[in-house]
């Protein structure tokens, strides 16, 4: 349900990110602001009907903000004959937390959330509470994603790049 939210999403943010401007950063803003609060929701949700509210609704934010994240790489590409350089330095940035992710929260969860049934033999089970950390976590890191976004520079903007 949150993949089809996003995939939702995708052309109308653009269509109206279009309309105004191209102005990239407002869009992502609110999606981080969206997906932040989704992701901190998600530590106090008691029911499936719940889950799947907070599915659809942080689904369509991440639509949103892959949408504009790539959109604000394009435009903010300083010189065209490069582009390809440029979006593969940004494809590996914006794709490290990706394979990040698994190894830090699967640690974090194993150490802080592991209910000590864990063996070589049985899965075992994980609290609540070790996947309200990783939940958490993943709030700040959308917190953290919209305040280092201040530094990018919108289209048309680039005189004092260096």
């Amino acid at each position: 349900m949150g993949q089809l939210a996003g995939a939702a999403t995708c052309i109308p943010v653009g269509s109206l990110s279009d309309l105004h401007g191209s102005r990239r950063k407002p869009y992502v803003y609110a999606s981080c602001a969206v997906l932040a609060t989704g992701y901190f929701a998600v530590m106090f949700c008691n029911s499936v009907p719940q889950m799947l509210l907070l599915s659809v609704f942080c689904g369509a934010a991440n639509g949103a903000y892959l949408t504009m994240d790539t959109s604000l790489a394009i435009d903010t590409l300083p010189d065209p004959d490069s582009a390809a350089r440029f979006l593969g330095v940004w494809g590996i940035g914006s794709f490290v937390g990706t394979a990040l992710g698994p190894v830090v929260g699967g640690a974090l969860l194993y150490l802080l959330g592991n209910n000590g049934e864990n063996s070589m033999d049985d899965e075992g089970t994980y609290s609540r509470e070790g996947y309200s950390i990783i939940f958490f976590l993943a709030g700040l890191y959308f917190v953290g994603s919209a305040y280092v976004l201040r530094w990018v520079r919108e289209r048309g903007d680039y005189s004092t790049i260096t």
